[in-house]
C-alpha cells in the first residue's frame, strides 16, 4: 500500500497566470489612487505630488504587512494575521474605489471592483488559507 502526502495549498506557490493577473491588478489600483490624487488638485505640480503620496502611502502599507504562508507574496517585513491581511487588502481596494467614484467615474470604480472580486473568486483557495484558523497538525 502506498502512502499520499499532502501538501498544505499555503505551501504551494500560485500560478504565473494568476500572479500576472494580480499584479497587473496591483499596478491598475495604484494607478487609481494616483489618478484620485492629481483629480483633487485639478492636476498641475502639486496634483502631481498629491498623486505620487496617494501611491507611497498604500503601495507601503500593501508591501509591509503580511501574512505567514501567503503564496501571493514574498517574504513579509512585518507578519500580521491572515485574516488581517484579507481586510486590509479590502481595505485598499475599497479606499481606492471610493476615491475613484468620487473623482472620476462610478463606472470605473465598479469596474475595478468586479475586477478584484473575480480574482478574488479564482483565487478563493488563497483566501480561505488566510482567514481560516490554522490548523496544528501532529507528526
Amino acid at each position: 500500500m502506498s502512502e499520499t502526502t499532502s501538501v498544505s495549498r499555503a505551501d504551494a506557490s500560485i500560478s504565473l497566470f494568476h500572479g500576472a493577473v494580480r499584479f497587473a491588478l496591483e499596478i491598475v489600483l495604484l494607478s487609481g489612487y494616483f489618478y484620485w490624487g492629481w483629480r483633487l488638485q485639478d492636476g498641475g505640480i502639486v496634483g502631481l505630488l498629491l498623486g505620487a503620496l496617494f501611491v507611497a502611502i498604500p503601495a507601503a502599507v500593501w508591501g509591509i504587512f503580511g501574512a505567514r504562508n501567503d503564496p501571493s507574496r514574498g517574504k513579509a517585513i512585518v507578519l500580521i494575521p491572515g485574516w488581517a491581511r484579507v481586510a486590509l487588502e479590502l481595505t485598499i481596494i475599497g479606499i481606492c474605489a471610493a476615491g475613484i467614484w468620487t473623482s472620476w467615474s462610478r463606472a470605473a470604480a465598479e469596474t475595478l471592483l468586479t475586477a478584484f472580486l473575480i480574482h478574488y473568486a479564482l483565487m478563493w483557495e488563497r483566501t480561505w488559507d488566510l482567514i481560516r484558523p490554522s490548523r496544528q497538525t501532529t507528526p
